[in-house]
């Protein structure tokens, strides 16, 4: 919120309703000082009510003892995480409320505010490194991902191969972090990975396919054959000059 004037000893209250103009399903009130010119945070808080799930609720905030010269207001924002509710303004004593007028070209709007009980989960995490690779060689994988409400989060990886990484973290939301993993058989494997918040929401499970393939029969018998022509060196006269060739 912010404020316009002297607003020192005005009370802002804070309530839930199912319309606009109904009864307060719980209210708070707290005093208005502290309240600076340009937008910050104001805790309200509630006591516990039954709601039901998908219905429309209005949070009305309003300050009856405020005048045109010394006014509180309750900021709205772009891009805000919660994406559930719309800004609606009336003017006192009036209250006529009218949703504001948003010029088509701006961005999407919403009334700004934090809700404990609501927790929007981690975006699916990227997954970067090697496709292709040998068996028994370990490969750096990198996982990111954001938190639409800036949440530390944490990563649990699937290899493909029946192991799996538990979880790790936390980690900053939007940090890149690197995990080191091989694979012990040749074929195909399926790298998932998925983020939850510190408040336990998980995102959808971001996907990675591999192949790993054996190491090459050649390179063994390169070194067996070093190690025959150091212990014989007059033997094996034409597989020399053919392997100098």
């Amino acid at each position: 919120m912010f404020k316009w004037g002297i607003v020192d000893g005005i009370q802002i209250t804070v309530s839930i309703r199912e319309s606009l103009n109904g009864n307060d399903l719980t209210n708070v009130s707290v005093d208005a000082i502290g309240l600076e010119p340009v937008p910050s945070w104001k805790e309200f808080d509630f006591a516990d009510i039954s709601v039901i799930p998908g219905h429309t609720y209005y949070i009305v905030a309003r300050a009856p003892e405020a005048d045109e010269v010394n006014v509180t207001c309750w900021n709205f924002y772009i891009n805000n995480p919660y994406k559930g509710g719309d800004a609606w303004c009336a003017f006192f004593p009036e209250f006529n409320w009218f949703l504001l007028d948003i010029p088509p070209d701006f961005p999407e709007s919403d009334c700004c505010f934090i809700t404990y009980g609501l927790d929007e989960p981690p975006y699916t995490p990227t997954i970067e490194g090697a496709t292709e690779g040998k068996i028994g060689t370990e490969y750096n994988y990198t996982f990111a991902t954001t938190d639409p409400e800036g949440h530390d989060v944490c990563y649990y990886i699937n290899w493909g191969d029946d192991t799996n990484s538990g979880w790790l973290g936390p980690y900053s939301s939007g940090q890149q972090v690197t995990v080191v993993h091989s694979w012990g058989k040749k074929g195909k494997y399926v790298i998932e990975a998925k983020a939850n918040d510190t408040y336990g929401a998980e995102s959808s499970w971001g996907t990675l396919e591999v192949t790993m393939q054996k190491n090459r029969p050649l390179d063994f018998n390169l070194n067996l054959l070093s190690w025959l022509f150091e212990r014989f060196p007059h033997a094996f006269p034409i597989m020399r000059y053919m392997l100098e060739l």
